[in-house]
């Protein structure tokens, strides 16, 4: 997901930024007693798939245009509904002020995450608040506990955004849809 979103932002020259999911395990000696060796597992635990993290990515890339989706429902009532697996844009997004410093290059690492990220979605006549526009939701850091080992009951706590790249996708999430291209992964002959 972030090889294709990080391509893409190169041959467009867009500014990437880099930002980190902040886990905390809630007994870390369930981890290691170690505390150098309990950072490096936290580092690691950056790399895990989104489903096994309460769809919650470890490593985010940000750039304007970037095409994402949700990864759980956002909001659902009579004015606006926001669901698992909804298409949008990251159009803007407000950085903690540490990172508000003007830095030059095509890519930086951010020392806090994003406060807030702006989301356009499409098709939509909703409106949150009129300094927003149509279809744009400030999106917010959530937490979400997940569960690190069955056998041993470790348990993180993550906090960080619930959208991901949108540049792959299952073929049972395209059911239905219509592109203009695909590249299709069949895997090898024994799939």
């Amino acid at each position: 997901m972030l090889f294709p979103a990080r391509e893409f932002a190169k041959e467009k020259r867009k500014h990437i930024l880099w930002f980190a999911a902040q886990d905390k395990p809630q007994n870390p000696a369930q981890i290691t007693n170690n505390p150098n060796k309990l950072q490096a597992r936290l580092e690691r635990f950056l790399q895990f798939h989104d489903q096994k993290t309460a769809g919650l990515l470890g490593l985010n890339i940000m750039y304007e245009g970037l095409r994402v989706r949700t990864t759980e429902k956002l909001v659902k009532n009579k004015r606006i509904t926001i669901l698992k697996h909804s298409p949008c844009q990251i159009i803007g997004w407000e950085l903690h002020t540490a990172d508000q410093r003007d830095v030059s290059g095509t890519e930086r690492f951010l020392d806090y995450q994003p406060v807030c990220i702006y989301l356009k979605f499409s098709d939509v006549e909703w409106e949150i608040h009129k300094d927003l526009g149509v279809g744009v939701y400030p999106l917010y850091a959530v937490e979400r506990g997940w569960t690190l080992n069955d056998s041993t009951g470790a348990k993180i706590q993550r906090r960080g955004f619930c959208i991901v790249p949108d540049f792959v996708s299952t073929a049972f999430m395209m059911q239905g849809s219509t592109v203009s291209a695909a590249i299709a992964d069949c895997g090898d002959i024994a799939d």
